[in-house]
């Protein structure tokens, strides 16, 4: 599995799907609890938040990502999805 799909997978299995559950209507977080939950080593920002940013968490999750701010790479990046 590509590093794009765990992070996706991830996402979707401790933060998205638990939303879901509880009935909220939406989800946010920042790149760098990602980036710590899923335990990576180097700085692996641009890849998360790269694999967090795309149609194809509508398509496969049915979430549309409402904000990302600021408009950077960055640990603080945050990222809101409408469930």
């Amino acid at each position: 599995m590509k590093d794009a799909d765990r992070i996706r997978e991830f996402v979707y299995e401790h933060l998205i799907k638990p939303a879901k559950e509880n009935g909220l209507s939406s989800v946010s977080f920042r790149a760098k609890d990602i980036h710590q939950g899923m335990g990576f080593i180097k700085h692996n920002y641009p890849n998360i938040i790269g694999a967090l940013c795309r149609e194809i968490m509508k398509t496969r999750y049915g979430v549309k990502k409402i904000r990302r701010e600021p408009p950077s790479d960055a640990p603080d990046i945050l990222i809101i999805y409408e469930l």
